[in-house]
């Protein structure tokens, strides 16, 4: 004689096979979809004219003729060194292994690593490790870029 299953028992059988039925459709529907695709309208650029003077032509000089600068263009001397004129700032990021006291212009920074906002133009870094002797390095920025440098100390 045959005896039946409780009704709980069949109820949990049923979600199993509902649950994994809904499991094997769902890795059909994954395998078969096709990827998204993302489509973007451009619109064209509009262009003005823009008026252009022609160029002056330049005096050529003679090959006995000593070529002249404008004063005004040469840049300024203060105290024995020239100064470089520079307009905008760039971004300097600095790192170090194992780490260091970063000092920009002699200016303490912090332990690397360190990103700062300086002015466009050369700058001197000098990195003091916790031991052992500092390292020196020279950079240059470019307004709007940003430079990265890296000292390892043994």
């Amino acid at each position: 004689m045959r005896r039946a299953l409780p009704t709980p028992a069949l109820a949990a059988i049923g979600a199993a096979m509902v649950l994994a039925a809904a499991a094997f459709i769902w890795l059909i529907v994954v395998a078969t979809r096709k990827p998204a695709t993302i489509t973007a309208s451009v619109s064209p650029v509009k262009t003005a004219a823009v008026a252009i003077d022609s160029p002056v032509a330049a005096k050529p000089i003679a090959s006995d003729e000593t070529p002249s600068i404008d004063v005004d263009s040469l840049p300024v001397v203060k105290n024995g060194t020239a100064a470089v004129v520079t307009k905008g700032s760039g971004k300097l990021l600095v790192a170090a292994s194992p780490w260091c006291t970063l000092f920009v212009d002699g200016q303490s920074k912090g332990p690397t690593p360190v990103s700062v906002e300086i002015a466009a133009g050369p700058h001197q870094l000098r990195c003091d490790p916790p031991k052992g002797d500092p390292k020196i390095a020279n950079v240059g920025i470019t307004d709007g870029a940003t430079a990265r440098y890296k000292f390892t100390f043994e």
